[in-house]
């Protein structure tokens, strides 16, 4: 009877082990579905982008309104094509290049605005965006790179600037993104 009582006893302890790494297990799980669960249960990427695409069909000319839907995806989350689907990343794709030129100009305007009032703190984020959603649109690089070295932020301006010089070369913003490198070096 002792013998088997110790038994039961050593079962019941390794069943009690395994329930409290089940249970730590299963609150992970959890915390790993929240993040990708919005309140009402939908995946928050999917949610956003068919916003997004609501927002565009509902009304083509109010662009920010989409852009903001888009921006409401996680990073990363659209970037890693194994974990979104070809439709989702298809639509994405769409949605950025129906919308993208405009956004970019209406974000370079307030930036641009923003960087002539001498406000850099503000122009940097708006001129972040108008390059993010056309890198065509050079002016947005060279006066992010601009805001950033009168911010004091010498690293992220000489990458804007080398960048500049990359994506636009033999253009007079490239040459003068050539002297503020030489002028920043030279205070080094």
């Amino acid at each position: 009877v002792s013998e088997m009582s110790d038994a039961k006893t050593a079962t019941i302890d390794e069943l009690q082990l395994q329930v409290n790494e089940l249970t730590k297990a299963n609150g992970d799980l959890q915390q790993n579905l929240e993040a990708y669960l919005g309140t009402d249960g939908k995946l928050r990427s999917v949610e956003s982008l068919l916003k997004a695409a609501d927002a565009y069909l509902t009304n083509p000319e109010e662009i920010t309104v989409v852009a903001d839907y888009l921006e409401e995806i996680a990073p990363g989350e659209n970037e890693d094509a194994a974990d979104n689907s070809e439709s989702f990343e298809s639509l994405y794709n769409t949605l950025l290049a129906l919308i993208g030129p405009r956004v970019s100009q209406a974000y370079y305007n307030d930036g641009y605005e923003a960087f002539r009032q001498e406000n850099y703190e503000d122009a940097i984020p708006n001129l972040e965006k108008a390059f993010k959603y056309d890198a065509a649109n050079g002016d947005a690089l060279y006066n992010l790179a601009n805001s950033y070295y009168r911010t004091g932020e010498e690293e992220k301006a000489g990458a804007a600037y080398r960048q500049v010089i990359e994506l636009f070369p033999g253009t007079e913003k490239a040459r003068r993104s050539e002297g503020f490198l030489e002028e920043m070096a030279n205070e080094e």
